[in-house]
C-alpha cells in the first residue's frame, strides 16, 4: 500500500478475507482501505460484514457511520448508531457521531 500499488493492495486484502471469511478484522482492514480510496459503497458492505461478525465493536460502527455522515445520509447513520446501542454498544461511546447526525 505504501508503495502505491493500489490493485495489489486490494488483491491482498481480498485474499485475506477469502482466507479468513469469519474474521471481522479482515473485513475491517479491507473496508478501511476502500474508505481511504473513496470506494464508499463497497466499504459500507465490508463494514456491515465486520459489524455482523463483531457487533459490539464500536470502532466498526463509527467507521460506517462516518461514511454515511460524510455522504449526508444522516438518517441512515442514526439508524446504524441506534441499532448498535440496541445490540449493547454503550451510547456514550457513540455520542460524538450521534451529535454529528443532529447537524
Amino acid at each position: 500500500q505504501k508503495m502505491g500499488l493500489k490493485t495489489d493492495t486490494f488483491d491482498e486484502l481480498t485474499r485475506l478475507v477469502q482466507m479468513f471469511p469469519d474474521s471481522a478484522d479482515a473485513y475491517a482492514a479491507r473496508a478501511a482501505y476502500e474508505t481511504e480510496q473513496k470506494q464508499y459503497d463497497i466499504a459500507l458492505f465490508d463494514w456491515d460484514e465486520a459489524i455482523r461478525r463483531k457487533p459490539l465493536k464500536s470502532g466498526f460502527v463509527v467507521s460506517k457511520a462516518d461514511i454515511l455522515i460524510s455522504q449526508y445520509r444522516m438518517d441512515e447513520a442514526r439508524q446504524e448508531l441506534n441499532a448498535a446501542v440496541k445490540r449493547g454498544v454503550p451510547r456514550y461511546a457513540l455520542k460524538e457521531w450521534f451529535d454529528k447526525c443532529k447537524k
